[in-house]
């Protein structure tokens, strides 16, 4: 039987380039060069990324086109990131064989109709990209029908159309309000522990609360939370205030240049920033040095496994890291930051990059909306939480243990709303712990709440006058973030009665 005869020319494999005996590469989640020994007779490369390992398998591809995909592939790992290269590979191996070659072999004047012919076969994008770069290679390398000057025409190829935003126009990726509060509930009684009993929360469970902050707070992806080290947390003592400030410097990361990693600083709210402190302390006496991985996480795959499992656990459904990425950028743009100031948070180099955050914002609409003369079409976003209010009558309506009532400190306080799952239930303190859960319905008296953060004040006053060193304890704490609460249910109840 014959030997099916190749679709290439002879002279093709004789003009590829050669492989190097040893393909050595950065790895920037361990920042290490990671070598791959003789590429070229090996059938598959074990490759790292964002400190993961992964086989890449040439048996995918046929024999006729394994020499060109080896080529293809080292030049992608040498010239973008691994993980880049590694994408590229496996969105070019389901591309069918016989397409593939049929592009490859194209004449430059003719490959437009190979081109969109690819596009009726259900192509997803990422494996027309993987198709281009490997065309755009053949030019650079000025093989087959290709050349340079064919450069500018191969890059001119169109895409798939895709809105990679999509879901951040249609709002599906962001966090609903009560879903926040649920978030910001788990991470002040995880940090209440922390300060009362440190000693009853496990190296985990510290662990996981202080990777969901980076990625509320500050937006960060998985890859960049896990490479923080030890050296990248810095606790300031701010003596005047007998408390402590937590700053975490975090590396750029995506970014085209190869150039030097830029960093980015962050201050950890200072309500949370003794989950930090202690996991430092903690660090420090197993003997973990500067260069030492702050999480001790191999992996961004399993930061982003430690987000899913605490989010579900928080909030029964799985929600992912770049959910809440989306979320912390669009609370931003909300708040009024421009787009340098969402950039700049986001370590993005160019500020369009973030245009779709704007487009999307209900404050940035209202502020169009009055320009244009134009009544607000966004009031449904902000009665969210003004739905949670109840009148008097319908608090006399609740069952008894549903109306809330208690003596906070030696204060009698009854008549500031109901709760949804009743007082017997709820294994926190009255009052002082309804204000800002996501239960508490509150009365919409303005005056009832304005005598109550009197009281909450007059006890704060006390323990300021009385305590020696309370300043940080869990029961001053608790009043201050109950005062906070109190005032903006206040607020919530003035922008109301204004509209």
């Amino acid at each position: 039987m014959k030997a099916k005869q190749t679709l290439f020319p002879e002279s093709f494999f004789f003009a590829l380039p050669k492989l190097p005996s040893i393909l050595r590469y950065y790895d920037e989640y361990h920042d290490v060069y990671v070598t791959i020994n003789n590429p070229s007779e090996l059938d598959v490369w074990p490759v790292m990324y964002s400190g993961n390992q992964e086989n890449l398998y040439f048996k995918y591809f046929q024999n006729e086109i394994k020499p060109l995909i080896k080529c293809w592939l080292s030049d992608q790992i040498l010239s973008f990131s691994s993980g880049t290269a590694r994408g590229r590979y496996w969105a070019l191996s389901k591309v069918k064989h016989e397409d593939l070659t049929d592009v490859i072999l194209s004449h430059p004047t003719s490959i437009k109709e190979n081109w969109f012919l690819l596009a009726t076969k259900g192509y997803s994008i990422f494996c027309i990209t993987a198709i281009k770069s490997l065309i755009l290679f053949l030019c650079r390398l000025e093989l087959l029908d290709w050349s340079k000057s064919h450069l500018d025409y191969v890059s001119d190829l169109p895409l798939p159309a895709q809105d990679k935003y999509s879901s951040v126009r249609t709002g599906d990726v962001f966090f609903s309000v009560n879903e926040e509060s649920m978030l910001v509930e788990y991470i002040d009684s995880t940090t209440q522990t922390v300060i009362s009993k440190p000693q009853s929360i496990s190296d985990d469970d510290l662990r996981d609360v202080a990777v969901l902050i980076c990625s509320y707070q500050f937006g960060f992806r998985p890859m960049q939370i896990g490479m923080l080290r030890m050296r990248d947390v810095r606790v300031f003592d701010i003596q005047d205030e007998n408390t402590s400030s937590v700053h975490l410097t975090f590396k750029k990361i995506k970014q085209r240049s190869q150039t030097k990693s830029i960093p980015l600083t962050r201050k950890v709210k200072r309500d949370w920033a003794p989950i930090f402190i202690e996991m430092h302390r903690r660090n420090k006496a197993e003997s973990l040095d500067g260069g030492d991985f702050f999480f001790r996480l191999k992996s961004s795959q399993e930061v982003s496994k430690i987000i899913g499992n605490l989010t579900e656990k928080i909030l029964t459904i799985r929600r992912s890291p770049t959910e809440l990425r989306h979320t912390a950028a669009q609370r931003l743009v909300d708040a009024g930051a421009s787009h340098e100031e969402l950039a700049e948070f986001m370590g993005h180099s160019d500020i369009d990059t973030g245009l779709v955050y704007f487009q999307t914002s209900p404050n940035q609409a209202e502020r169009v909306n009055q320009a244009l003369g134009i009544s607000s079409i966004y009031k449904n976003i902000v009665k969210i939480a003004h739905d949670r209010f109840i009148s008097e009558s319908e608090l006399t309506q609740l069952k008894g243990d549903q109306q809330i009532a208690g003596v906070p400190h030696g204060i009698a306080i009854t008549g500031i709303g109901g709760c949804n799952s009743g007082q017997p239930a709820c294994p926190y303190n009255p009052i002082t712990s309804c204000y800002g859960c996501r239960k508490f319905m509150p009365i919409n008296d303005g005056d009832i709440h304005l005598n109550v953060l009197k009281d909450m004040r007059t006890v704060v006053n006390f323990f300021e006058a009385t305590s020696k060193g309370e300043a940080n304890s869990p029961t001053y704490l608790q009043l201050k973030r109950t005062i906070s609460n109190i005032q903006s249910i206040i607020e919530e109840l003035k922008e109301a009665h204004h509209e």
